[in-house]
């Protein structure tokens, strides 16, 4: 059946070594294991090619970061395995391209694995045209957003297949299934099982310092026996009604197709730099239901234990506003016109870098021909020369043997002189493409701002109520801590106050032997009533 599992992490520049970006690449690309490699906006390796130009890309953009910057972020996503390898590659092009917006680079390996179908996902979080980020991947609740991404896409697919299976992305508890949780099983305990080789537990030491004791939580066991018998206990044990999962928000629509940049540059021009965006669909006002909605939310948070209602409290997170933002019909294409107009400018660059080029060469030849025929032995350099004054003056031009080969030199010079002419005069400043790059930024800047203030609009009575409720849990939390100092001191007060309350009573007892036998009884009898 179809199981839930999303590992994400990152990789930085402070906090990985130089070059682990490229070496994951070359990992989860590696031949023996990777069916097809499918990404967007960045160079492709096939699978089992270590280096090329993807791993080049990708140590030049990690040498461009900054010094404490994010390089890449990393998913580990769980396939269904009801579908075929074709359904699971379109799963991961869309969940990518949804997450990025079809705006970022991200890069896929899929793993034909038999019992284990996954994919390792590796995206860029950066626009290539203006170098913002696009999903807000390293923003805290990013993972949860992540998470339930992928449960509505793999829902998706399922249900277009015609599968009857779903993945929740919840515990066990919360889905009110009474099981423990199993013990994955790893690809090398799965081949020493199928070798026979019998497989041993042993105490670990995670990366951490956290030591797990293995041969007490399996009980000297295999990992698949230990599982198998934890699923037979859960179908013996009387279940609960499934608890539905909560009804999540609308999921990202996928950017519509990208027009070619020959044609935005046209339209775009054509708009003129005085182009007012359209005006963002505002949503409904919240209402004074709303409101009394919020007020029972928080009444139910207090009476909630505190570990439950710090899970409640990080539930209530609202989507940050940058995401939520770009989420946003006329942001999007409004980030798209930008990027589609960087990339024409950097294509422009590119071309006038190369013809600059190729006219030096062409220059570089032509001199180096007419030097050639100088520099020939004297009496055929001299006929030639000859030939040449008698062609000026009698009107007729050049007239010596090789003056087609030198024709055809200065024809591809001045070809190339053109080409560095025209590009330049686009990409000039105040060219042409410089005033539509500028266009496009106003008109995104005046999209996003009318979008963050309706954003902020929208989301203002749930954030005031995620603040409310984190300002409770935090006063709860004060109290908690300061009624543990409370019981700290009072404990070390008894801890020191009992030896010398102890010698005090030592010292006023009285001494026997001072006053008689009689005296002795008496003060014996004092001391038992004191």
């Amino acid at each position: 059946m179809a199981i839930y599992s999303l590992h994400h992490g990152s990789i930085g520049r402070t906090t990985h070594a130089a070059g682990t970006a490229g070496a994951h690449l070359d990992y989860i690309a590696r031949g023996h294991a990777c069916l097809e490699v499918i990404g967007a906006r960045m160079p492709l390796p096939a699978p089992g090619e270590r280096g090329g130009a993807a791993r080049s890309w990708l140590d030049a953009q990690e040498a461009g970061e900054r010094k404490n910057g994010r390089v890449v972020d990393k998913l580990m996503l769980a396939l269904p395995r009801e579908l075929d390898a074709a359904q699971r590659i379109a799963l991961v092009r869309g969940f990518a391209e949804g997450v990025t917006q079809g705006r970022a680079s991200w890069l896929a390996a899929v793993h034909a694995d038999a019992g284990n179908p996954h994919a390792h996902l590796m995206i860029r979080d950066k626009d290539p045209g203006t170098g913002k980020r696009v999903a807000g991947l390293s923003e805290k609740g990013s993972t949860d957003q992540l998470r339930l991404a992928w449960e509505q896409a793999a829902n998706a697919a399922l249900e277009r297949a015609g599968q009857a299976a779903r993945i929740d992305r919840r515990n066990l508890a919360a889905q009110g299934i009474e099981q423990p949780a199993q013990i994955h099983v790893g690809p090398r305990v799965e081949a020493m099982e199928r070798q026979g080789k019998p497989v041993q537990s042993r105490e670990r030491t995670t990366t951490r310092g956290r030591v797990v004791r293995w041969p007490e939580i399996d009980q000297g066991r295999s990992r698949a026996a230990h599982n198998a018998e934890l699923r037979e206990r859960g179908r013996a044990a009387p279940q609960r009604p499934v608890q539905p999962p909560p009804v999540p928000a609308p999921s990202v629509p996928f950017p519509p197709a990208q027009k070619s940049p020959v044609r935005l540059l046209r339209a775009v021009g054509r708009q003129g730099p005085g182009v007012q965006p359209a005006a963002v669909p505002s949503a409904p006002a919240p209402d004074v239901q709303a409101r009394q909605a919020g007020q029972d939310e928080l009444v139910r948070l207090l009476g909630l234990p505190e570990p439950e209602m710090a899970r409640a409290v990080q539930r209530l997170m609202p989507e940050p506003v940058e995401t939520a933002m770009h989420r946003q019909e006329e942001v999007r294409r409004a980030l798209a016109r930008v990027s589609r107009v960087a990339a024409v400018e950097a294509r422009l660059s590119t071309i006038l870098v190369e013809a600059r080029h190729r006219e030096g060469n062409a220059h570089y030849c032509v001199w180096q021909f007419r030097q050639g025929v100088q520099g020939m032995s004297f009496g055929l350099g001299h006929v030639l020369l000859a030939m040449d004054q008698v062609g000026k003056r009698l009107g007729i031009g050049k007239v010596w043997l090789q003056q087609p080969e030198l024709r055809r030199l200065e024809e591809e010079r001045d070809r190339h002189s053109r080409r560095v002419t025209w590009a330049e005069g686009l990409t000039r400043p105040g060219g042409p493409v410089r005033r539509i790059k500028s266009a496009a930024m106003e008109a995104l800047q005046s999209v996003e701002a009318v979008a963050r203030r309706e954003v902020e609009r929208v989301q203002g009575p749930a954030r005031r109520l995620y603040e409310v409720a984190l300002s409770l849990l935090a006063k709860r939390q004060a109290e908690r801590e300061r009624q543990e100092r409370e019981r700290e001191e009072q404990a070390r007060e008894r801890a020191t106050r009992r030896p010398g309350v102890a010698l005090e009573r030592e010292q006023e007892r009285p001494q026997p032997g001072r006053g008689g036998p009689r005296l002795d009884q008496e003060r014996e009898r004092g001391g038992r009533e004191r």
